[in-house]
């Protein structure tokens, strides 16, 4: 590579959280496992495009987690029956070959892999968690409640819906205690009513060190160039020096991507960069069948200079009033048709809303992520410094995902554009 070589970035970053099986234990996935980890990275690529083209968001940031819907998801499934649960199982992108067994196991192996993460690294920690929360109106079959303890470790509470001031606060402490305070308020009182059912919760919460920290005394104002062309002043960060990273070209997809090492060996931070002169919408059309997830795979160690912008995203959206999981056809679960015969012996339940709020902030000493998904049922987340390295600037649009490549399964993802 030529030195002093830049890889310009365009103003939209995706970031997307995941973790790496580099070492032994990934061997070790049972098939229904790797099958729902597989299936668990198109569902973040299609809920990713479909929040993008659907709210015609090309000059907006957009953070989700798509391993948090989709856990939610995969409990709600549990409960779900008939036309309902195909649905659920296809917008998910389930394996078909897969039988309601080896889907429960599946996930369950995916849940263990995230808490069952003993590494004892203080700088380095990932938490995941799970909550059912019950009205005292619409029984709920204690099947249901069974599975979603033993195989999504969703303890169960109840609670009076009809105090919806007291419920919505009940909730949201979870919530708030579970992500360490980052996400806040995920529902609010008007969502309930006498009526409710049921509340799934999943909450997740990330926080990692760098392995190559960025010196503060290096940051500086620097110019960010919009989708639009705008520039707009940020504060870039830069290495003290090109570091040895895992790097690769994707022609393909008319880009670069980077993985910024944690601490701990397990996640990385991606960062997929567009090419000069290439709109990084073109890009993200581009994304498909598991791309993002393979990427990793492609990389190789690499002297790397990066430059990149403090970045601080919050999101709040409800996937039922966007038709999101509408239009992956998740049709029938928010109308009068929905079936969830394993749920409760009363008919009439529907899904009213589906709330997802994200947090990531990525700073010189690291990054921070959260995310819940709520989803409320009314009755109807030292190296040798080669001469020659990568100049990786973003100061325009590009994609960054945290990788686990344990599971391969992508946490978070994030669009930066403004």
């Amino acid at each position: 590579m030529q030195n002093g070589r830049h890889l310009w970035l365009n103003i939209f970053m995706l970031i997307v959280v995941c973790i790496n099986g580099a070492y032994t234990r990934r061997d070790s996935r049972s098939l229904a496992l790797q099958s729902i980890a597989e299936s668990g990275n198109l569902f973040a690529e299609s809920i990713f495009q479909e929040i993008l083209g659907g709210q015609s968001l090309s000059e907006r940031n957009v953070l989700i987690s798509p391993l948090s819907i989709s856990i939610g998801l995969s409990m709600l499934r549990e409960g779900a029956s008939g036309k309902t649960l195909e649905e659920i199982t296809n917008g998910l992108r389930i394996n078909k070959d897969l039988n309601d067994e080896d889907v429960r196991n599946g996930f369950t192996e995916l849940i263990s892999a995230f808490k069952d993460d003993r590494n004892n690294d203080e700088d380095v920690r990932l938490q995941l968690a799970n909550r059912v929360y019950v009205g005292q109106v619409y029984p709920i079959k204690q099947s249901f409640l069974q599975t979603a303890r033993s195989h999504f470790f969703a303890d169960a509470e109840q609670v009076n819906f009809g105090d919806m001031e007291a419920a919505a606060f009940t909730v949201n402490r979870w919530v708030q205690q579970a992500t360490r305070n980052r996400i806040k308020d995920v529902i609010v009182p008007s969502m309930l009513t006498n009526q409710t059912a049921m509340i799934l919760v999943n909450a997740i919460h990330f926080k990692g060190q760098w392995k190559y920290p960025f010196d503060p005394d290096n940051t500086r104002e620097e110019r960010f160039k919009t989708l639009s062309g705008q520039e707009l002043p940020v504060k870039m960060m830069q290495l003290d020096r090109p570091r040895k990273m895992k790097f690769a070209k994707l022609p393909e997809l008319k880009s670069s991507a980077v993985a910024l090492p944690y601490t701990s060996q397990r996640y990385s931070f991606v960062i997929l960069l567009p090419d000069p002169e290439v709109n990084l919408i073109d890009v993200e059309r581009g994304l498909k069948d598991g791309m993002l997830a393979a990427i990793p795979s492609r990389m190789r160690s690499t002297s790397v200079d990066v430059r990149m912008p403090k970045l601080l995203l919050e999101s709040s959206i409800d996937l039922i009033a966007s038709k999101s999981l509408e239009n992956l056809g998740m049709e029938s679960m928010s109308t009068e048709f929905a079936e969830f015969g394993r749920l409760s012996e009363e008919e009439g339940l529907r899904i009213t809303n589906v709330i997802h709020k994200a947090f990531l902030e990525v700073n010189e000493a690291g990054s921070e992520a959260a995310a819940a998904s709520a989803f409320i049922a009314q009755a109807r987340s030292l190296d040798i410094e080669p001469e020659n390295a990568v100049k990786f600037i973003v100061d325009r649009p590009f994609i960054a995902y945290i990788f686990d490549s344990i599971t391969r399964s992508i946490l978070f993802v994030a669009r930066k554009v403004s």
